[in-house]
């Protein structure tokens, strides 16, 4: 009887942990399939190649290839520091206009996912 209490136990302890470490788990938010397609509905237009502002957001490469002409566009894990999150979260970004200039703003789950992407490190995964 001992045995059996002790073995059921263990059994539903190792549940429980397995079942922890798979809330824990998040999917990481991936540039090509999350960031990307945001950029094609609503940036590529003025900042694809030879991009307004020399910002060009065709490619991962791309947009993390240096600076537009007003920066850094991505500060791995500090959307704060971003130029690309001031511009598209603040109707008053430190520099210029929010964008996408001149159309609505990005939703809240697109700038979320944005945001949470520069949190992540701004993988190219």
């Amino acid at each position: 009887m001992k045995t059996k209490i002790i073995l059921t136990s263990l059994f539903v302890l190792t549940i429980s942990i397995q079942l922890c470490d798979n809330e824990n788990k998040k999917e990481s938010i991936s540039f090509t399939y999350d960031i990307k397609p945001i950029f094609e509905l609503n940036c590529i237009e003025c900042h694809g190649q030879n991009g307004s502002a020399n910002l060009n957001l065709s490619t991962y490469e791309d947009l993390m290839s240096g600076e537009s002409n007003n920066g850094p566009v991505v500060i791995p894990y500090r959307p704060e520091n971003s130029l690309l999150y001031q511009k598209i979260a603040s109707e008053n970004p430190p520099i210029g206009q929010r964008m996408p200039y001149g159309r609505n703003q990005l939703s809240h789950s697109d700038i979320s996912i944005i945001e949470q992407w520069i949190l992540d490190g701004a993988k190219d995964n």
